[in-house]
């Protein structure tokens, strides 16, 4: 009995993770039936929030990052999440193209900012899965 609705992940939060991330991404995206752009297009954004996740919190209370993707239908939501505030100013010179690329790879990008943390909630149509519907 085959079951791909989710994935979730726990990564250490610095950057040599994003590889880890973009690796079970594409097995589990594939597995799904996802076409290789789309793979590609998630599997960006997704590297771009969880960059995000390492630089920007401020007094983190957990190391980790975790990263939860589900498919409802062909509807793929992917929820990266952080434990600390975001900081006001930004570590790396050359940043700022994160959330414009997001949402420029996605058909939804919202953003959640809590004291506890923060989550990106990225949502995407599939063409088609390898599940039938």
């Amino acid at each position: 009995m085959h079951r791909h609705s989710g994935m979730r992940l726990r990564l250490r939060a610095q950057p040599q993770s994003a590889r880890l991330l973009r690796q079970r991404l594409s097995l589990w995206l594939d597995e799904l039936g996802a076409r290789g752009e789309e793979i590609f297009d998630l599997s960006l954004a997704s590297t771009e929030a969880f960059a995000n996740a390492v630089e920007h919190p401020h007094e983190p209370t957990a190391e980790v990052i975790e990263v939860e993707g589900n498919l409802d239908g062909r509807t793929i939501t992917i929820t990266v999440r952080d434990h600390g505030s975001w900081r006001l100013h930004r570590q790396r010179a050359e940043g700022g193209y994160g959330l414009p690329l997001m949402r420029q790879l996605m058909n939804i990008v919202e953003v959640h900012r809590q004291p506890e943390g923060t989550s990106i909630t990225m949502q995407r149509q599939l063409a088609r899965t390898s599940r039938s519907d």
